[in-house]
């Protein structure tokens, strides 16, 4: 009997992983941080509302606030608007998981994106660029009906 809701699960597991992957191959989505790993190793939360990456085909909207990502970029503006190029996306289909790689060139610089994708639409990766790095954790939304927050 307990054989029943574990295929019931892994259906489910398998049916987000395409759904997931279809949003990415579209370059449709929107990566939410969560949290971030600060300078002492330690976890931070961070309000997600104000702090993402926008992809919507090969353009790109990166928006965070100075006092959740301490970073020289934000220091002086709080919104980056630019283009993607580089994308990378490798599945797993194993474990069901997806591992994307990107750039965003901006007025501000250019930056490397690198994010591991869940099933479940949890994200950790890091984003890095001239003088700033920093690694950070959230979930994947679905760009259809999101708008630019």
């Amino acid at each position: 009997m307990p054989e029943i809701p574990r295929a019931l699960n892994q259906s489910a597991r398998r049916a987000n992983y395409k759904s997931l992957g279809a949003s990415l191959e579209a370059k449709n989505f929107v990566i939410e941080m969560e949290y971030i790993l600060t300078e002492s190793g330690s976890s931070k939360k961070i309000n997600q509302l104000f702090n993402y990456i926008m992809i919507d085909s090969s353009s790109c909207f990166w928006q965070s606030e100075s006092s959740d990502i301490n970073t020289d970029l934000f220091k002086t503006v709080s919104k980056v608007e630019g283009t993607t190029d580089g994308w990378k996306l490798e599945k797993d289909n194993k474990h069901l998981k997806y591992f994307l790689q990107f750039k965003m060139f901006t007025d501000y610089g250019i930056y490397n994106v690198i994010a591991s994708i869940a099933t479940d639409k949890s994200v950790s990766g890091n984003v890095s660029g001239i003088r700033n790095r920093f690694n950070f954790s959230g979930r994947i939304v679905d760009h259809k009906g999101v708008g630019v927050r």
